[in-house]
């Protein structure tokens, strides 16, 4: 009875390739009636021929089914297939006509179609279904490649009139569906090998990421993985902005478009942010390592989409530090180990919500340590607090040691004036050539500058690394010098190795901050003397920052 009954079907089916094409699709949207009467529509089958096919099939479906189980559905796939396959070489013509016939847009959204489908096919070993969960995976691709909003309506209604690939919500709850009729493939292919060369490679993937800000990448993840616990919230405590505002915002081109990811590259995103968070861990590991005293150990590596890692450090007779190394924010820990150390890059904006534990910010790429904060006031975070510090100390001489061996002996004072300032944040300059009031340049040692909204805050600096002290005289030049400035800096430094009295008390009454060395700066104490004027002039903006101030105006709107 079985194979009477599908004898008389395979008769029907058999009949044109809109009943065989009808029955293919039946197969896979069998519970959803109106996507498949829309992917047909759109095709340009008849409601007659639509509505044959559907009472014909649903029919001996479930006569079949009653009789003979779960054989009825490899019998009924089997049928299917082998009708189509006697009209796949005209559908295939059909469709290639109507490709041919669209517009150039059009042409390029089918291009990353087809691109985002082969990826997947290949991927997965599909043949003629593929799914996606809770992301419309298809739809953000093509729009990320196509840099250019459409929608997803339209997108659709483009696959199914061409008969390239139609498109369906799964019968199980959050399913994405894309079925792919076999007279497409060879056509699927075909486009996606036009677009080859506008999808990324691995490498400059990774190298797109290493360029990107810690903000942008924690965007990306979350896109890419789903919304984390309390990401939102996370977020704005590190970087102090939404993150709605930079999600439709952001464009990486052939990753991301204004809200919408290229899937076809998740795999190599996912190796790329992987192998950044390593390196990143293995940067800080090595920092920490050269602390005495201190075992470190790396516990575990970011994989498998974990985009974190951690670390331990033990000493004999203190506390073990745990410490969570996420540069950006990609989850919030609704558990932490005890004594734990939450390690960005970037700053931090909010550190209130992160209590009990410590949060250290490092700087760009982890190349030192920006901000380090203690919201336990434990006995365990002091010693990491004091880990952190050494850390931080070791990271400033080893910059400072790089910079200040690359340079003429004569140009030491300048470097090092300008790398302390450029670690505070201002935007530095040596040997600048200010516009003065005549019109003509005038050399300033090292000029620094740091920007907001509303306003600049400029630093003039001149630079004695002179063996003799500095006079009046100097001070006096000075003076007139910035009076004949186009721009009249906001603070104004002299560095030298001593002053004398009057030239103290003269360039105090100028309105300068002095800053006296007690020697002259050389290869042998250049990172003393960094150290020396680092601390200085850090306490310098600390105290004219602090919050005790009455003044409405404050510095630490901008430093």
């Amino acid at each position: 009875m079985l194979s009477a009954k599908l004898r008389t079907v395979e008769k029907i089916l058999k009949k044109s390739k809109e009943h065989a094409l009808t029955a293919f699709l039946w197969f896979y949207m069998r519970h959803n009636q109106h996507y498949l009467r829309y992917n047909l529509e759109q095709y340009g089958i008849s409601d007659q021929v639509i509505n044959e096919v559907v009472a014909l099939l649903s029919e001996t479906a479930e006569t079949l089914y009653s009789i003979y189980g779960f054989k009825t559905h490899d019998k009924i796939w089997d049928l299917l297939v082998n009708c189509l396959a006697k009209f796949n070489s005209e559908l295939e013509e059909i469709t290639r006509e109507r490709i041919n016939k669209c517009s150039e847009f059009d042409r390029k959204i089918l291009k990353y179609a087809a691109s985002y489908i082969l990826a997947k096919m290949e991927q997965k070993g599909e043949k003629f279904e593929l799914l996606s969960r809770n992301v419309d995976e298809l739809y953000h691709t093509v729009i990320a490649l196509l840099k250019e909003n459409v929608e997803r309506e339209y997108i659709d209604k483009l696959l199914a009139s061409t008969g390239l690939a139609f498109r369906s919500k799964h019968s199980s709850a959050g399913l994405y569906c894309i079925i792919i009729p076999p007279y497409s493939t060879n056509l699927i292919k075909n486009l996606a090998s036009k677009a080859e060369g506008e999808i990324p490679r691995y490498k400059r993937i990774l190298e797109t990421f290493k360029n990107l800000s810690p903000s942008q990448i924690a965007v990306l993840t979350e896109r890419l993985y789903g919304h984390a616990y309390k990401f939102k919230e996370i977020f704005k405590a590190i970087y102090g902005i939404d993150p709605g505002n930079l999600r439709i915002n952001m464009i990486i081109d052939g990753i991301y478009y204004k809200g919408h990811l290229n899937y076809i590259i998740k795999e190599a995103l996912t190796k790329a942010l992987t192998e950044l968070v390593n390196e990143y861990c293995n940067k800080l590991y090595n920092y920490l390592k050269k602390l005495r005293d201190y075992e470190v150990v790396i516990d575990w590596y970011s994989e498998d989409e974990c985009f974190y890692c951690k670390l331990s450090l033990n000493k004999p007779g203190a506390h073990q530090v745990n410490v969570i190394v996420m540069p950006f924010p990609y989850t919030s820990f609704r558990s932490l180990p005890e004594n734990t150390v939450l390690v960005f890059e970037g700053p931090i904006a909010n550190p209130s919500i992160f209590r009990n534990v410590v949060i250290v910010g490092m700087e760009r790429n982890f190349n030192g340590v920006k901000v380090i904060i203690d919201n336990a006031g434990r006995a365990w975070s002091k010693d990491a607090i004091k880990i952190f510090k050494s850390t931080k100390v070791l990271l400033r001489r080893s910059s400072a040691r790089k910079i200040i061996q690359a340079k003429p002996s004569r140009e030491v004072l300048e470097s090092i004036v300008a790398l302390v300032l450029s670690e505070l944040g201002f935007s530095t300059r040596v040997n600048y050539q200010a516009p003065s009031r005549s019109g003509k340049l005038i050399e300033v040692d090292v000029w620094a500058e740091k920007r907001t909204e509303h306003f600049i805050f400029t630093v003039y600096v001149s630079c004695k690394n002179w063996n003799k002290e500095v006079d009046s005289r100097v001070v006096h030049q000075e003076v007139g010098r910035i009076a004949n400035l186009l721009r009249v800096p906001n603070l104004k430094v002299l560095v030298a190795r001593k002053f004398t009295e009057p030239a103290k008390r003269e360039a105090l009454a100028s309105g300068f901050v002095i800053l006296e060395l007690g020697e002259k700066v050389n290869d042998e104490n250049a990172v003393e003397i960094y150290e020396a004027i680092h601390e200085t002039l850090s306490n310098l903006f600390a105290s004219i920052a602090s919050r005790k101030s009455s003044s409405k105006f404050r510095l630490n709107q901008f430093l």
